[in-house]
């Protein structure tokens, strides 16, 4: 079996993912991408999602199961959970 490993990740809004904190953590939106392989292959895929909260969502009217984007939908923004 293949064993995939998350290679980089990165977004276009948050230049450091890592010290990043929202104003709400409970009320947060952001477009998250990241690249995944085999843990032996140097390329990789990328993936985007958008991380948000529901209550994000309810404020953009976002219905989550017919949009076409991928989320992930969290309580609260926790780094260390999300990655």
């Amino acid at each position: 079996m293949k064993r995939l490993e998350v290679k980089d990740y990165y977004s276009a809004d948050i230049t450091d993912l890592e010290h990043f904190s929202p104003n709400d953590v409970n009320n947060f939106y952001l477009h998250l991408e990241f690249n995944i392989n085999e843990v032996s292959v140097e390329r990789s895929s990328i993936f985007s999602v958008v991380v948000a909260t529901p209550y994000s969502l309810n404020q953009r009217k976002i219905n989550v199961k017919t949009s076409k984007t991928k989320f992930l939908v969290v309580n609260q923004f926790d780094w260390n959970e999300i990655k």
